[in-house]
């Protein structure tokens, strides 16, 4: 059994790889240190035979998997790069090595999943879009803040808007919000949603669409096609790359 760990730029999030399968997913907030739910949930969990990881939080973040890996089970964390040999995916970056790991891994996983063009749509705290065709060629990608970075870049820059805030309340109904929080939330849907669907309807309707990360029900919900839902999407491409090392 393996330990596959996706380091995201906002979340930890983790599952067990055993015979094709993923189990025990968890997921907490990453913040500056590996979270205690995360550190818990391992240690009370199967001793892996691999750690593998997908690691977009930096170097530091990796040292301390390092560290706390090699401490708990005297193991050593393989870390995925991107390789073009490997997934079928054929990257549009000139350089692969500068596309995310993170975006590599779910154009992978997406491109087993689906038999037709797909759109990759990974909305945490960036949202990023990417198109892979049928043959595996990525044409390419969007990135916008994602739906907390929007609001939060209003919210600093606006000390007007802040004066008005009211505090958190429940979802405001209707197309319009109706004071200046749900103002600012209906605001950055729209945004996002609507770069997303712009950016969808340049390829056609026939177009698969998988959506990820932690705002997804969100977009989702936002968005006027129909999306499916894989919330481990890169752990998935995780899985798969890793089966072939």
């Amino acid at each position: 059994m393996d330990l596959l760990v996706d380091s995201g730029n906002s979340r930890l999030k983790w599952a067990y790889s055993e015979n094709g399968q993923l189990s025990g997913h968890g997921s907490a907030l990453r913040g500056a240190a590996i979270p205690e739910a995360a550190q818990q949930d391992w240690r009370q969990g199967p001793v892996p035979e691999r750690v593998i990881a997908a690691n977009v939080a930096g170097e530091a973040y990796a040292r301390q998997l390092d560290q706390w890996v090699q401490a708990q089970w005297q193991r050593k964390v393989e870390y995925l790069q991107i390789d073009a040999c490997q997934g079928g995916i054929e990257p549009a970056y000139a350089e692969p090595g500068r596309l995310g790991v993170d975006r590599w891994l779910a154009l992978v996983a997406a491109h087993r999943i689906s038999a037709a063009d797909v759109a990759v749509i990974d909305a945490g705290t960036a949202l990023t879009l990417d198109v892979v065709t049928a043959t595996g060629r990525h044409e390419g990608g969007i990135i916008i803040p994602g739906l907390g970075l929007m609001m939060d870049a209003l919210l600093q820059t606006s000390s007007g808007i802040q004066s008005g805030l009211q505090p958190p309340g429940g979802e405001a109904g209707g197309v319009l919000g109706s004071d200046t929080r749900s103002c600012i939330e209906k605001g950055a849907l729209y945004a996002v949603t609507g770069g997303v669907e712009h950016t969808l309807n340049k390829f056609g309707t026939d177009m698969a669409v998988i959506i990820c990360g932690g705002n997804a029900t969100q977009v989702m919900a936002g968005l006027d096609r129909e999306c499916s839902h894989i919330s481990d999407l890169v752990l998935q491409g995780i899985r798969m790359i890793k089966g072939e090392s």
